[in-house]
């Protein structure tokens, strides 16, 4: 059985964990925070969450384990079996990871440090979340999914990504994801009412409230 480590506070450790749901997998959460100590280091260099083990060890880096996932079971796809078309789905990833997710995550301090945010550092924030919400909009086919008719990591990767930055956008950027990309708002909408998406969307806010009390 694999064994998942990281925290539903994460949004990273919500994209692997869903996929893992989505292709039926059978795994052991393990509660665990980023950290930098050694034994923490020694499965996840850069001490982050989540973290993968399976038989052979460990497998740090969102988009590599769910892309490992998909080279062992690909029987429930994430990722289309044509080149070009997973080419397309990897950068959908990509872009929600780098500029969506990158633009609200230096942020973080702000809203769980109280640190003041500099004008200029906001006004930079809100610059790069609409440049990249802009462009997922942009590349994105919402026929009902954001590569079209088939669910895939795009989707995954998107809404996760976007739900983090909507989360630090609403509480120090006065931004609201919906109102930047009307497009992608029934797409999310949808997302939201998968069975297994509300399942960790709870445990996400329960894990979440527990954080903003500290």
């Amino acid at each position: 059985m694999f064994k998942l480590y990281g925290a539903p506070l994460s949004n990273y450790y919500n994209i692997v964990k869903l996929a893992m749901l989505e292709k039926g997998l059978d795994f052991e959460e393990i509660y665990t925070m980023p950290s930098q100590a050694e034994e923490f280091l020694a499965i996840s260099p850069l001490g982050k969450i989540p973290v993968l083990e399976v038989r052979e060890g460990f497998i740090s880096e969102t988009q590599v384990i769910v892309e490992f996932l998909e080279d062992i079971y690909p029987e429930i796809p994430l990722f289309p079996k044509d080149p070009f078309k997973k080419a397309a789905v990897r950068r959908l990833c990509h872009i929600s990871e780098k500029y969506i997710d990158g633009a609200a995550r230096p942020l973080l301090a702000t809203v769980f440090g109280g640190k003041v945010l500099e004008e200029h550092r906001k006004s930079r924030a809100v610059v790069e979340l609409k440049k990249g919400v802009a462009a997922l909009e942009k590349l994105a086919a919402v026929k009902p999914w954001l590569t079209g008719e088939n669910f895939s990591a795009a989707d995954i990767f998107a809404y996760y990504c976007l739900a983090f930055a909507d989360f630090i956008a609403g509480r120090c950027l006065d931004v609201n994801i919906d109102e930047l990309s009307p497009v992608l708002s029934p797409w999310r909408r949808r997302m939201a009412e998968r069975e297994l998406v509300i399942e960790l969307d709870r445990a996400q806010q329960a894990d979440m409230q527990k954080m903003l009390k500290k």
